[in-house]
Parts: C-alpha cells; structure tokens; sequence
C-alpha cells in the first residue's frame, strides 16, 4: 500500500506543487529528483499531480485542432457553436435534420484525449446517462461514433438561465426560489439511485428554461461523473488544474483535500447546500474570488473553516443586503426574517464538514425544505419544546389567540398567587394540548433508534428493553388519541357530495383500483376462451375470484371519508395531527408488521423489536454456561484449534459449530438469525431446505497470490483470458482467518430478514439465490445480520480454495463442465435460469457456486482497489463513492466472466436478475492471524482430492455430477 503523507509532507506537497506549475516542462523532473531525495511516497504523489498538469498543456496544444470541428458533420448532425469543454469532451450546439429538425447538444471526446482508458469512461459516462429519464435532468437522445472512431453522444439542448440568474431576472419570492430548488433536489435523487454522482452542481449547470408554460430546471454536464459504472475516484478532480479553480466555490471538503478518498453522493449535497445558501442570501458561504489567496489556502478554507449562517453574512454585507432583497422582490427586513431560523439551519446542516453529519440523501435534504415551506419542525434544528411550539402556532394561527389566552390567565394569575400552583397548572394544560406533537415527534425517533438496534445479540437486550418501554408508553396513549379523533370528527361539518368525489379521486390507491379492475376484466374475458387448458380453466377462476374480493375491500377503503370540514381552524388542525399520530400508533402496533407486533416483520424494519429481543435472550440463555449452544462449543473448540493453529477462536455468539466438511477438512457454522441449521444427508452433504439458513465455513486465511495475468504463461496465475489493467498484476496477499458462506444466501433466508423477495425468479424453490438486489439493499440486510461483505481478496481466496489456475477446476473451461450453472452451450448445467444453491460441486474449501449462477457483490469499490492490499495485511482503505464490484459470473455469462480473477463493477444502486450475494464475517474477539500453516492446508485439499481420484484405501469418495445437479 502507498503510505499516507503527514500533515507536514502533504503541506510540503502542495508547496512544492505550486514550484513545480512555474517551471518549464524540461526542469520538471530535475526538480523532482532534487526535492524528493529518499521519500518515495512524496515523489509518487508529485509525479501524479504533475500528470495531471502536462495533461492540461496537452489539451492547450488542442485548441486549434478543436476549433475546425465548428461547421463540420457528425452523423446526421452539424455543429454549430461550441457551448463549453470538460476534461475530456467538448459539447457542442449542433442542428439535427433527419428524422427530425431540430437543435442539440452533442458531446465527443476532445483530439488528443482518445487513449483506451478515457474512451472507456467516456462510454462509461454516455451509458450512465441514458439510464437517467427525469424532467429535471438534460436527456439523452443518441449516440454514436466520427468517422475518425471516436464516440459522442447527443442530448437535449438546454436553453436557459443559471438557477441563481433566473431567480434574480424574474425577482422570485422566497418560496418560488426554494420550489425551483426542491425541483432540482428531485433530479439529483434520480441520478444518485441510478448511482451517479454529479460532483460539479453549480447555478451554471442548472439551468432554468421557460418555454410557454412554467419554469423548468434542468441539471446538465455530468462531465465529472463520467465513470460511475468503472473507475470512480476524487482524484480525477485534479486531471486538470482548471477543473479545480472552476469548482472551488461549490466544492465540498472531501473534494477540496487532494489526498482525500472517494467522494460519495453526500458530496453533491454539500454543493446543493452552497446553491441554497446563494439562492436564499444572493452570497456565497465563503468569498474565494475576492481574497485571492492561493489555492491551497482556498482549499484548506473549505476543508477547515466553517461558514456563517446566510443571515448572518447577509448582515455583515449591508451595502448588499438591500440589492438583494429587492431581486427577492422584497425589503431587507423580512428577507432577514426568512432566512434566520430554518433556512440557516438546513444551509448550514447541508455544509457540514463532516458528510456523515449532512442529509443522508437529497431526498431528505429537499424533505427539510418542504417541512419548511409548511412550517413543520426540520430535521437541522434541535428539536426543543418550544421549537416545535413555534412551528404548531405557524401552522394554526387561531390556535394561537387561545394559547395565548391560556398562558396569558396562567401567568396573570400565577403573578397574584406566591404558590405558583396555577401557573403549574397551565403549564400542564398547554403541554397536555401539544402531547400529540411531542409523541409524533418521539414515534419518529423510535423508528429511526430501530433502524440502528441490530443484530439482535445479548449486548443490545439493554437497549432494546429501554426502547421497548419507550414504545409502548406511547402506544398506552392510542385509545385515548383515536377517541379524541373521533369526537372532533363528529363535530365536522357535512359530507358534501363534491368532497366525497374529491376523496375518492386524490385517495393515493385509485390508481391501485382502476388498474387491478382491467387486469380482472381480462381475466374474465379469458374463462371463456376455448384455447385454454384445464388446469388454467381451474385454476384462474378460484384466483379470480380471491381478486374480487381483494377489489371489494379496495373500493370499501376508498369510500372512507378523508375530508373534514370546521368552522375552527384550530379543531381542523387539531384533527390532522390527531388522524396521522392514529395511523402511525397503528402501524406501530401491528400484529403482522409494526415495530411492537410480537412476531411482526416489515419491508421497511424488518424484525419487530420485541421479536429482536426473543431472539437475543435466547442467544443469551444458549450461549451462557450449560446453554445447548456452549455445550456444542466446548466440544468442538479443541478439534477446531487443533485445524486452525494460530487462530484465537472463542464461541461466535450467534453461531453454532456444525462439524468439519469431510472433503474439505475445514469447520462449518450454521448462522442461526437467518434459520435453521441443516442436516447432513446420507452422502455427508448438508441438505438446504426452505428453512435451513446460511452456512459459514471458517477459512484459515494465510498467504496466497492475489490477481491473474495473459501476458507470461510461466509466470505466477496466468490466464490467457485476464485483463491485466483490471485483474493484475498478480501480487501476494496474507489474509487472517474469516468467515465465508458456503452458498450464495437464499430468497428464503433474505425475506426472513428484509420482509419481502425482491427477487425476478420467485416461481422456483425458495432455495434458489436471491437476486435483483443493489449493493445497498445487501449492506441493510448484512447490517441486521451482523455480517458482511466479503472484500475482494477474501472472496478470490475462497473461490481459487488453494489452486492458481483460472477455476478451481482447472485452467481449461472444459473443467467446468457439470461443475458450475454457466450461460452459453456445452457445459451440462442443465439451468435455463439460476438452480438452487448447493446443487453443483464443491471448491477444496467446500463452497458451493462460486463459479457461475449468480454474480456476487463485493465490499470494495472500483476506485478502491488499486493498491488496496498488500501482502501483510487484509483490507486498508474503507470503501466510497458509487461503484461497487461483482465477481464470480452467472447464469448469464460465460466461463471467462466465472474466472476466479474477473471482476465486473455497477453502481452501488444497481439490480439485475443474476446479482446477488455471499456473506461473510470477521473472526469476533482478539484480533487474529492467518491459521498457522494455512498455506500448507491448501495443499492437504489437494492431496486429499488427489486421494479420492485415484481411490486410495480410506479416502472419501464422492459419485461425480450427473445432468448439471446432485
């Protein structure tokens, strides 16, 4: 691994760097040499940063080139104007005529910048685009390639204004500007669930475009995100110094650190955060421009200093304040009044230096806003009583004159009264009255505190006690609040027919209604079809039937009464938070999924607490002295140290030793939160069934060759199919002991945890794989299972299970034949789809299908990997940004994609119906090291498998695959 630089030598860096720009190009390397006599780690660093400036000279000397294309034709396109450049691409104004008139934007790569590496991006860039269909985001609408074989693509022209230039033009209020902003929030959402960060949000890039009928803003030049299905790095700010002085004022602190990591999506929501600060203030949170400072001191700005409030800049400028407030269309007072409070608040929340402190999302970020705009709390201010007071008499003004009044008598009378008693006593009054704020409130942060209280093990039985109590005090008040609701709702007015109809309409499953009424006219049509069989003529009747009468509770749910009608706008109000607090004590309670159900699981918590809480005191009781599951420890811990010696291992709660795989030699351990443990068939193999869950096999770690190479087939892994730049070089890893499931996790085993099957195959056996799931929805479910990810060297040593050729089976595809659920012709797996898991051969470190029938997510992201290991230690760099990689192939794939070395990657956000996973865990307790002649293990799988090949006296024997199965 490179080392990390001190603060001193990364300051030195930047000094030295600044030298470096001044010199001509033929001095640079003396300088280097000169400078950094004995620190390798620096000069790597100058060299790269020095990269990166040649390349800009690069792209001056390809300024004339650039300048013929203007008049030229691109396919059915002729460019007119050129709008602008990026690192590696010009975007052009070009006019389309065939099959369509029309004006466009078209992007190519820029002469000079064609090298495999920025063509790969560049396309990885277009396809990421074309995945994005929003209103708020430029479209795509073709691509292709010059006649010199370079590849462009065409979007959208966006003609108009900058957001902040647009705002100011048309002297939008405070609210106009924020709904343009929350447009803009939406479209940024959509690119991040499509895995894209935009990492360059700036007014310039969001434009407004007003053509005969609302303003409409439109996020363009996803330039800098250009390989979010590949190589997805920070370090690409620094290709060219202009990007980083272009960007400076917009940039987040991890964008601004040179040597920092990965940026994620969080980093388009600090720019965001900078675009609301300008457009709510007419300023920018810091004033680069102005002070002309250096741009390693701009730099350390933003990753150090924090900003004001826009408020507060506001008042410091008081030349400005006024101009401003007039482009708001108002005076300097109220604009003053607007900003101080919410809007500081969440300007400030969205520019934490810290990403973890910032919104999570830009959903939540534009929630904040939306709370906001209706005077609801936010989630960037403390949420104190009287906050929440202030909001509650926002809403509801009448409310106002009567808690007034109350508190008003109450102090009047505690004045006159030493005792204070009526002052007490209306204090109790005004807080009973807000009690349904503070539990909506107190709800809210419950469902957030379960969401953190997994796995469910003996350590959290505290915490899930306490918020147990929590719960169901709130839950104690449900009577109560729902007999409140119903006493003011008959003091409603009547019905009218017009609200019975505006009910029904807006009711959010209408559309639910309409379209299961077709589906089920279809379905009626279809009985009386002569073609169909008999056992669809009996079958689909009884299913429609069952459908009728799911449409029957549907239309009884939307004749339900939704509007109500006061002559108090203090009863109206009171009844809104009285209805949404009933509802959501009542999910609370469910017995099939809420939170405080017995035994409830939901799509959205998972386990209920109480189930969570079961679970970890059984843990508690089989784990502890006399306990089945310790009893099962004691006696198995001697024979597994006896296998692993070097490797401290105690009891894994949560774990139960099942024995050593009497091929592979190695210990199995069932995970008892996802199921049953198996049994063993007569053949020795553990059967899986619907119930059985996850399997781990305790591998020994130790040294091996990480990697593959095509280029000398007498050197270390060769495969003439690897991809060097990608899979090599091939390089030595030591890995400690850890954990590996046997199988891919199962449909079965993931609705036990996640609630639902999101899986496109759900007809087959619950036994198959799950799939269709994003690395992200895998990380929630790892999370409540206390598992994780395997990274990629953990999951390239358990696939190879000793051997150095391309598959375990050998180093011809051949190999594979029988062995493994593959795509293509000629290997027997007999699969059209994916099979079950455990169906075909076992690795000499007993895993099943790690070759073929689903693709498996990996912890490490794309831009991680590079000098991610080293040979004396496991993983050094945590993971960031979007991208994330997938190994082993699938049913869909060829051998080459099953190699144990190939890798393919996709956004973090990603699904697809052959993607899915195999977890893994850390070795709890001390810290440990590979097995004490791991590596000579290895070799005893082999010897053993070599034993029963050649059907050694006493060796195992095992009848070969047959049709694709066992």
């Amino acid at each position: 691994m490179t080392p990390r630089l001190s603060p001193a030598e990364r300051q030195r860096l930047e000094t030295l760097f600044e030298r470096l720009a001044d010199l001509a190009p033929s001095e640079r390397a003396a300088f280097i040499d000169r400078e950094c006599p004995g620190n390798d780690a620096l000069r790597r660093e100058l060299e790269w940063l020095l990269a990166g400036l040649e390349s800009e000279d690069l792209l001056g000397r390809a300024q004339v080139a650039l300048a013929s294309r203007i008049g030229t034709e691109v396919g059915p396109y002729r460019l007119v104007e050129k709008l602008g450049e990026g690192g590696m691409g010009e975007v052009y104004a070009a006019e389309q005529s065939d099959p369509v008139v029309r004006r466009v934007a078209l992007k190519v790569i820029k002469p000079g910048m064609d090298s495999a590496q920025v063509i790969a991006r560049f396309e990885s860039e277009r396809q990421a685009l074309a995945r994005m269909t929003h209103p708020n985001i430029a479209m795509v609408l073709d691509a292709g390639a010059t006649t010199e074989g370079l590849p462009y693509f065409v979007m959208e022209l966006v003609e108009g204004q900058p957001i902040n230039e647009h705002c100011d033009r048309q002297r939008l209020s405070m609210r106009e500007r924020l709904e343009l902003f929350l447009a803009i929030c939406d479209g940024v959402q959509h690119a991040h669930q499509k895995g894209i960060i935009h990492r360059d949000l700036k007014p310039s890039n969001l434009l407004v475009t007003q053509q005969n009928g609302p303003a409409v803003p439109k996020i363009i030049d996803f330039g800098v995100a250009r390989a979010t299905t590949g190589r997805l790095s920070a370090r690409t700010l620094f290709t060219t110094v202009g990007q980083v002085v272009g960007t400076l004022d917009y940039m987040s602190p991890e964008q601004a650190d040179p040597m920092g990591l990965d940026v994620d999506t969080r980093s388009d929501i600090y720019s965001l955060g900078v675009v609301l600060y300008q457009l709510a203030s007419g300023l920018l949170p810091f004033d680069h421009a102005s002070t002309a400072r250096r741009l390693s001191e701009v730099q350390r700005t933003i990753r150090e200093v924090d900003p004001p409030t826009p408020s507060t800049r506001l008042r410091r400028q008081t030349e400005t304040a006024s101009a401003v407030a007039r482009l708001h269309g108002t005076d300097e007072r109220a604009l003053l009044r607007e900003l101080t409070g919410d809007l500081d608040w969440i300007c400030l929340k969205a520019l934490e230096k810290d990403p973890a402190r910032r919104y999570a999302s830009a959903d939540e970020f534009a929630g904040d806003v939306r709370r906001h705009l209706a005077h609801e709390p936010v989630l960037a201010a403390r949420p104190g009583t009287l906050y929440r007071l202030r909001k509650f008499v926002l809403r509801n003004r009448t409310a106002v004159v009567a808690a007034t009044v109350l508190a008003g008598a109450a102090l009047t009378a505690a004045y006159g009264i030493a005792s204070g008693k009526l002052e007490a006593e209306a204090s109790a009054r005004v807080a009973e009255a807000l009690r349904p704020q503070a539990d909506a409130h107190e709800l809210v942060l419950l469902e957030r505190e379960a969401d953190r209280l997994w796995p469910p093990h003996p350590d959290l039985i505290p915490a899930l006690d306490a918020w147990l109590e929590r719960a169901r005090a709130l839950a104690s008040r449900l009577a109560n609040y729902r007999q409140e609701r119903d006493q003011l709702r008959s003091r409603a007015k009547g019905w009218t027919e017009a609200e019975q109809a505006a009910d029904r309409a807006t009711h959010p499953r209408a559309a639910e209604l309409r379209e299961k009424r077709a589906e089920l006219s279809i379905w009626i049509k279809e009985l009386g079809s002569p073609q169909r069989n008999a056992d669809w003529l009996t079958d689909r009747p009884r299913e429609a039937l069952a459908r009728l009468e799911e449409l029957d509770s549907l239309e009884e749910e939307l004749g339900n009464r939704r509007t109500w009608t006061f002559d108090s706008d203090l009863e109206r109000s009171r009844l809104k938070v009285l209805s949404d607090l009933v509802v959501a004590l009542e999910e609370l309670t469910d017995e099939e999924t809420g939170l405080l159900g017995a035994q409830a699981l939901s799509v959205t918590h998972g386990w209920s607490v109480p189930h969570r809480l079961e679970f970890a005191r059984e843990l508690e009781a089989t784990f502890a002295e006399g306990g089945e599951a310790r009893a099962a420890w004691d006696a198995a811990l001697p024979s597994i140290r006896a296998t692993y010696p070097g490797v401290e291992l105690e009891p894994q709660v949560g774990l139960l030793p099942l024995r050593a795989d009497p091929e592979s030699g190695l210990w199995e351990f069932a995970h008892l939160q996802t199921g049953e443990p198996p049994l063993r068939g007569a053949d020795g193999e553990l059967v899986v069934d619907a119930a059985t869950g996850l399997v781990l096999v305790l591998l020994p770690g130790g040294r091996f060759v990480m990697g593959a190479q095509s280029n000398d087939p007498t050197g270390p892994n060769f495969d003439s199919d690897a991809r060097t730049e990608d899979e090599g070089p091939p390089h030595p890893v030591r890995l400690s002991a850890f954990f590996l499931s046997k199988y891919e996790m199962t449909q079965a085993q993931w609705e036990r945890t996640m609630g639902k099957n999101p899986s496109f195959y759900t007809w087959f056996s619950p036994t198959h794989p799950v799939e269709s799931v994003s690395w992200l929805d895998c990380d929630d479910a790892l999370f409540r299972l206390g598992l994780s990810f395997p990274t990629e060297a953990q999951w390239e040593f358990g696939a190879r299970g000793g051997r150095d050729s391309p598959w375990w089976t050998g180093a011809d595809a051949e190999t594979l034949r029988g062995t493994a659920n593959l795509g293509g012709p000629g290997l027997e797996d007999t699969h059209q789809y994916h099979a079950p898991v455990g169906e075909y051969a076992t690795n000499p470190f007993g895993l099943k299908g790690v070759h073929g029938n689903v693709r498996e997510w990996i912890l490490d992201g794309w831009s991680h990997r590079i000098h991610a290991y080293e040979e004396t230690t496991d993983l050094l760099v945590p993971p960031a940004g979007p991208t994330r990689i997938t190994r082993g192939g699938s049913w869909k794939h060829g051998a080459s994609v099953a190699r144990a070395s190939s890798l393919t990657t996709h956004s973090a956000a990603f699904t697809d119906s052959d993607l899915g996973l195999r977890p893994a865990k850390e070795i709890s307790g001390p810290a440990q090291g590979p097995a004490t002649g791991s590596d000579e293990l290895a070799t005893s799988n082999l010897r053993r498998e070599l034993e029963a090949v050649l059907g050694r006296e006493g060796a195992p024997t095992r009848e070969p695959p047959h049709s694709g199965g066992r």
